[in-house]
């Protein structure tokens, strides 16, 4: 088969990692695949391995949206791809487009995160095109994104299959966490907190500048970039804590594992996401977790690591807890890796494949 994956921006997110893991993966398993995104983001500093990218983000989005749709149009006539698999509301959209032109394409669209996070144009857009025939089957993570469109029309539900998000195993940590540390510029002495995440609302990261002001000791260490760093940096000016926050900013997959092998705790305060796939990595790697009490955590994580209500004083407690007691980290490192082999690589592209294959006939 030739499968397109079409995200749409090229950045550095989950779906966008994703987009390119599955592509590699069917090119694996004998298939051609490409990975297209929509829209370049100039404020990145590459597009991740995409083997197309058709408008730069910018002004005059509905203009661009429109230029790009017709490019990749052009493009999807000359490669004639059997399957074309969307990854944000946009990308879902163009794909269901695609079908009007090319009947023949088999339409895959992907729901990522709850549909309240949609804009109201989008989900309304994307509620019609998703009960017509132009969707051929819908994916979800999780249960958690599935359900969260309880309220859409029969038509439009009846096509949701949830498939996991999956990751490889990753490779035998090279580093100790002493040397990881000394790396990357991190304090060797006292607990080390890490994040890792979009420095936007939907993460809550300033909730973690709270949890941070109650810890004497203690480095809380953020990865990834977004609109909410300005505020964060004030905040922790304000709370007296600046001197104990660090930002480094996106870093390379590389780094990212070297930072999960340096830090001693990973936080996840979300208010709601529709995986989490900084969950996922850090549980392969056995890094105490502690995640906000969300629906999607309770699915991911089932009963291994510790959920917590947005409570700073509470989560405070339970960093000390589990840092500063060897047999309870142990513990939940054990549970995290066992629960961790339920989110396969290659059971993530065997449930892609499974449904591409339902709908194909």
């Amino acid at each position: 088969m030739k499968i397109i994956t079409l995200v749409t921006y090229s950045g550095t997110g989950g779906a966008e990692l994703n987009a390119i893991l599955l592509r590699d993966e069917f090119d694996m398993r004998g298939h051609i695949s490409y990975a297209w995104a929509i829209f370049r983001d100039p404020s990145l500093p590459s597009d991740l391995c995409f083997d197309k990218v058709f408008a730069n983000l910018g002004n005059l989005a509905f203009a661009r949206a429109i230029f790009a749709f017709f490019r990749a149009l052009k493009v999807v006539r000359e490669v004639k791809p059997d399957v074309v698999i969307g990854f944000h509301p946009l990308a879902n959209v163009f794909l269901a487009m695609f079908k009007v032109f090319s009947p023949n394409i088999v339409t895959i669209a992907t729901q990522r995160n709850p549909q309240s996070s949609q804009s109201w144009l989008m989900g309304k857009l994307e509620m019609i095109v998703g009960s017509t025939c132009l969707y051929g089957a819908n994916i979800a993570v999780s249960h958690e994104v599935s359900n969260s469109y309880s309220h859409y029309p029969d038509s439009y539900k009846k096509k949701f299959k949830v498939v996991w998000n999956g990751l490889p195993e990753p490779a035998k940590a090279s580093l100790d966490k002493h040397l990881a540390k000394k790396m990357l510029g991190l304090p060797i002495d006292g607990i080390v907190m890490g994040f890792i995440g979009r420095l936007a609302f939907q993460k809550n990261p300033e909730f973690l500048i709270e949890v941070c002001s109650k810890l004497d000791s203690a480095t809380l260490v953020f990865v990834g970039s977004g609109p909410s760093k300005d505020m964060l940096v004030e905040k922790a000016e304000a709370m007296g804590v600046s001197d104990k926050v660090k930002f480094l900013g996106d870093v390379s997959q590389e780094q990212v594992h070297k930072f999960l092998g340096s830090i001693d705790v990973l936080l996840f305060p979300s208010r709601y996401e529709g995986f989490g796939r900084t969950l996922l990595e850090g549980m392969q790697r056995g890094v105490p977790v502690i995640a906000s009490n969300i629906e999607i955590t309770r699915e991911v994580l089932g009963g291994a690591g510790i959920r917590l209500p947005f409570d700073s004083t509470l989560w405070a407690s339970e960093i000390v807890r589990v840092t500063s007691q060897h047999g309870v980290a142990q513990e939940i490192k054990c549970q995290l890796r066992e629960r961790s082999k339920m989110f396969s690589i290659s059971a993530m592209v065997e449930g892609y494949i499974d449904v591409i294959e339902s709908v194909s006939g």
